[in-house]
């Protein structure tokens, strides 16, 4: 008589089943906690080192007003035209980004003004980057 044949049975089956459904739980637990961990980097914002302006160091946009603070610089930009803007970032650099890295002392939020391509881009950046001023 020929030796039986041993099967595989429900028990590794169900054993392989439950080992892949943990593995799936334990995935989309990090992904949970990814997502959460990040969030909460985006709603943090650094406080900016921007010192006052020093007297006689005022930024002065073409064609319009005399700047003296980053929340001033906010409201100029926002006023601006688009030619004004564009006279500011395309002649010799970013004339704003020189400003704040001279004057006001903080490489920082020049660095991310710099990076700024639009008038919309440059006034978030002035609202998040530099939140202290």
């Amino acid at each position: 008589m020929p030796a039986k044949k041993k099967t595989a049975t429900k028990k590794t089956t169900t054993k392989r089943a439950s080992v892949t459904a943990r593995r799936a739980v334990k995935k989309t637990a990090a992904k949970t906690t990814k997502r959460k961990v990040a969030s909460k980097r985006r709603t943090t914002t650094k406080v900016c080192g921007c010192k006052p302006c020093p007297e006689g160091q005022s930024f002065w946009v073409h064609n319009g007003p005399v700047v003296d603070s980053i929340p001033a610089l906010k409201t100029a930009v926002k006023k601006m035209s688009v030619a004004q803007y564009r006279y500011h970032t395309t002649r010799n650099g970013n004339d704003f980004a020189k400003w704040i890295r001279g004057s006001l002392s903080c490489e920082s939020c020049a660095r991310k003004v710099e990076r700024a391509r639009t008038k919309q881009g440059l006034v978030k950046v002035l609202d998040t980057a530099c939140a202290r001023a």
